[in-house]
């Protein structure tokens, strides 16, 4: 009955959303809205199509279908593939991919409204692509490696976003470009084209960070903020060691304020892909600051000179460090003079955008004196400024789960410390003490602020 009530809501919601749609063009033609107006109304809500999960379910079944379907003829192939001559592996093997592009063209023609077959297509083409530049390859004896089959691939099938407008070959090209890398780190060569690769979707990524209303969108997003995760600790050349802690620092601050400053127009979590992603890893990087082993060996003293480090590709670390700095300083700078302004400032927002800026110095400070005692200070003082302030925040908010979760990061402060400190047994259990009466406490007062409001309400 509950699922049955849920989709009801989701129908009539979109059915709303669709009357909306339909009224805007009276309601500009009346002068009661502008056009810029309707448009930021459609940003917002998105397409009405796009709100509803059954159709992106379909969608997503449809692309299932599409790569078993693919998986079953290259497995048919396989298994006569030995007795073939070399003509009728050639049509076998682009087959596939002439009937995929033909679907492909119908759908353009005639289907160009329906996800599911455009996501669905998509796949099929871009698996279609695979097998035929491995089947070719493989009954033409052409010489390549891993590398190169990779990055021909998904250059080949990256056009498939833009014409289908589909997400999936977007998410299968992000995964591509970041496994090329790591085979061409792995293999004694450099990852700095992955920049210009990953380049090639940015007009994709730019509509989907506009167009907040749109599921399949915030999933290209979240996919982004993942991918980029993992690509930054690959493609880094490492030249100069430590430089990982002031670019990963500052690449979660950017996420975490370009979401607060640009996105942050709606209280789903799901919908909010950079301001998750960001906290979290503000977070876990800082945590793992507050351990000495970190800042062991880093800086201009360490440079390493050894062949396996490439000096010229080791610039592209340089301008990430300046690229992303520099808009973290910009985006801190931004709130700060936004809350200012407003006389209204959100002391979390800064506190959290402080971390690149904390970085900067915690790194200088570890070069310049070679020792990490310092910085460890700073960031566990930081991380405990962190718990407090969230705490403070979801009690002003009346926000269970924001509070819970600043005692939870002094928590996790306490714990790490617990196993990484001689302190004595008496203080570390007064410690875990004085943190479960501050659960307590504050979800009693929550609990009883609460009851007041609806009280009064």
């Amino acid at each position: 009955m509950e699922g049955i009530f849920l989709q009801e809501v989701v129908l009539v919601k979109e059915k709303n959303i669709k009357w909306l749609y339909e009224e805007l063009p009276v309601l500009i033609s009346k002068g009661i809205l502008t056009q810029e107006t309707a448009e930021e109304i459609r940003k917002y809500y998105g397409e009405a199509d796009e709100r509803n999960w059954l159709k992106i379910m379909i969608a997503i079944f449809g692309t299932l279908g599409a790569i078993l379907i693919g998986g079953g003829i290259i497995l048919i192939f396989a298994k006569n593939w030995d007795t073939l001559s070399v003509g009728a592996r050639t049509v076998l093997s682009l087959t596939p991919l002439i009937i995929s592009q033909l679907i492909g063209l119908y759908v353009v023609l005639k289907k160009s409204g329906s996800m599911a077959w455009k996501e669905g297509i998509s796949v099929f083409i871009a698996l279609s692509v695979g097998a035929a530049i491995s089947l070719i390859g493989q009954t033409y004896n052409i010489s390549g490696d891993r590398t190169s089959f990779t990055i021909t691939w998904m250059l080949l099938i990256v056009p498939l976003v833009y014409i289908f407008d589909a997400f999936t070959p977007s998410l299968i090209y992000l995964a591509g470009i970041t496994f090329w890398a790591g085979f061409e780190q792995s293999e004694g060569g450099h990852a700095a084209l992955y920049w210009v690769f990953l380049g090639i979707l940015v007009p994709y990524i730019i509509k989907a960070f506009k167009n907040t209303g749109s599921n399949r969108y915030v999933l290209v997003l979240w996919a982004l903020c993942l991918n980029l995760c993992v690509s930054l600790g690959i493609v880094l050349e490492k030249v100069l060691p430590g430089l990982w802690i002031i670019i990963y620092s500052s690449f979660f601050t950017v996420l975490f304020l370009v979401e607060r400053t640009y996105r942050h127009k709606t209280d789903s979590l799901g919908q909010q892909p950079f301001n998750v992603m960001g906290t979290m890893g503000i977070l876990v990087i800082s945590i793992l600051l507050t351990f000495e082993g970190f800042w062991d060996s880093i800086g201009w003293h360490e440079y390493r000179h050894d062949t396996r480090f490439n000096e010229l590709a080791g610039i592209v670390d340089y301008i990430l460090v300046a690229l992303l700095l520099s808009g973290a300083v910009y985006l801190f700078l931004k709130n700060l003079n936004t809350r200012n302004s407003k006389n209204n400032k959100n002391s979390i927002t800064l506190v959290y955008g402080f971390a690149a800026l904390l970085s900067v110095i915690c790194y200088l400070l570890a070069s310049v004196y070679r020792d990490g005692s310092i910085p460890v200070v700073l960031y566990n003082a930081y991380v405990f400024v962190m718990g407090v302030y969230t705490i403070v925040y979801g009690i002003r908010n009346k926000h269970m789960g924001v509070t819970n979760g600043g005692l939870l990061i002094i928590s996790m402060l306490i714990i790490v410390r617990f196993f990484d400190t001689d302190m004595p047994f008496m203080v570390k259990g007064l410690s875990f003490i004085m943190v479960g009466i501050g659960f307590i406490v504050s979800n009693v007062m929550l609990i009883k602020k609460q009851k007041e409001v609806n009280s009064h309400e």
